[in-house]
Parts: structure tokens; C-alpha cells; sequence
């Protein structure tokens, strides 16, 4: 990751308030999934063959009405600095801030199928319990665990999937240790 891009999620993260925070870190979240879903339109942000005042309509006409004061502004920066073709890595740097500020550590809980809601919140209230902090999951579907769940969570992983399960028996028996 590029040092500008924690410069650009430090500079917006100072300037907000900690009660705007939170709806910061969900409209970049929210953006980030629109470029991700829409490629063709971050491309578009970023091609030198558009000028800058048409690419500022269009961020006003899509972003505007979210009704956050620094957020167009910010979005419009990016675009004219030619920043916006890193706009993953930026907000993964803002959430970052957010999360370290309120104690909150971010993983991915692997699955056979989408896990509800509940299901998510379960998880992740369980492991704030085990890790003392608040814990955001997003879940990853990944059919070749059979079963149960895997959790990355920093540096640790938590294996209850039927695969791990399945995994450390066998090396328990070709060690001979059963």
C-alpha cells in the first residue's frame, strides 16, 4: 500500500468529528462496493479523457445527496489529484483509523453458504468476548470447508470448519499420536 494513501485517510479522518466518523467509514464502505461492483465507472473517474469539472458533476449528482459536508469535497481531491484508481486502499486505511480509535478489529468468517445476519452477529459477539474488543466479520463463502466455519481474525485463525477438523485427524494419524 502507498504511503499517500494512509496520508489521504489521515488528512479526512482528522478533520472529522468522532461522531461523524462511523457515517464516513460507511459511505467509503458503501463507495468502495460501487466501484467494485461498477469498475467501468472508477476507469471512468480516473481516464484523463474526461476533464475534471464533468467528473465533479457526476460525483455531486451520485454522492451529493448522501449529505455528508466532506465527503464530495474529498471524493473530488482524489479525482484531481489522480488518486481515485486507489480508492480501496485509502478507505482500507480510513477503517483502519476508525477501528483502531474505537477498539474494533475487522476479519472474515469463511462459510459453506452465506451465514445470516444473526448468524454473523453471533459469531462476532462470541469472539468479542474472547478477544475483549468489538469484532466486524464479513463472510466468505468457501465450499471446500464441508462444513462449520473458519474465522481470520489478525493474525489468528480459528478453525471449527469440518475440513480443519478433518485435516488435523489425519496428520494425528499418520504422526501416530491418537
Amino acid at each position: 500500500m502507498e504511503e499517500y494513501c494512509q496520508a489521504y485517510a489521515s488528512a479526512l479522518y482528522s478533520l472529522l468529528e468522532e461522531k461523524e466518523r462511523p457515517s464516513y467509514q460507511n459511505a467509503l464502505s458503501s463507495i468502495g462496493k460501487d466501484f467494485a461492483e461498477n469498475p467501468s465507472f472508477l476507469r471512468l473517474l480516473s481516464s484523463y479523457q474526461i476533464g475534471y469539472e464533468e467528473k465533479e458533476k457526476m460525483l455531486k449528482r451520485i454522492y451529493g445527496p448522501l449529505g455528508l459536508p466532506r465527503l464530495l469535497p474529498f471524493l473530488c481531491l482524489l479525482v484531481k489529484k489522480h488518486r481515485i484508481a486507489s480508492f480501496d486502499d485509502i478507505e482500507s486505511c480510513f477503517a483502519s483509523l476508525c477501528d483502531e480509535a474505537s477498539s474494533t478489529t475487522r476479519g472474515i468468517v469463511y462459510s459453506v453458504s452465506p451465514l445470516s445476519r444473526e448468524e454473523l452477529t453471533s459469531i462476532e459477539a462470541s469472539l468479542g468476548k474472547k478477544t475483549s474488543a468489538e469484532v466486524k466479520l464479513r463472510n466468505v463463502v468457501d465450499p471446500s470447508l464441508l462444513g462449520g466455519v473458519k474465522v481470520s481474525l489478525g493474525d489468528k485463525v480459528y478453525d471449527g470448519s469440518l475440513k480443519g477438523k478433518l485435516d488435523n485427524l489425519a496428520k494425528q494419524l499418520k504422526g501416530g499420536s491418537l
